[in-house]
């Protein structure tokens, strides 16, 4: 049977004005979270000491944060996309107007 944890998070969606709750599952045979954990933190570079100290910063809030940061990027992305394909619309839609 799967492995399944469900990760909580509070997502600050600025770009549309409000906060909500996302809550991200991932299932994977013989695969607890902590090895998606560590993949995240190893491919963008979580470091367990920073300047010979402890990181301040736990792998779970480190990984949770990039997902977060991720999801908030495509979402960007997404949003200018759109508005881009508004703007051709609307500037197709427009007539020539002649000033003279």
């Amino acid at each position: 049977m799967p492995v399944t944890t469900a990760v909580q998070a509070h997502v600050d969606a600025g770009l549309a004005r409000a906060v909500g709750n996302i809550i991200l599952s991932y299932d994977a045979p013989n695969a607890p979270f902590v090895s998606l954990r560590d993949a995240i933190c190893s491919s963008y570079g979580y470091q367990d000491e920073i300047d010979g100290e402890p990181n301040p910063q736990s792998k779970k809030d480190f990984a949770e944060r990039k997902i977060l940061s991720i999801l908030k990027s495509i979402e960007k992305n997404y949003r200018v996309r759109q508005a881009g394909a508004t703007a051709t619309e609307t500037e197709q839609g427009t007539p020539d107007v002649d000033l003279e």
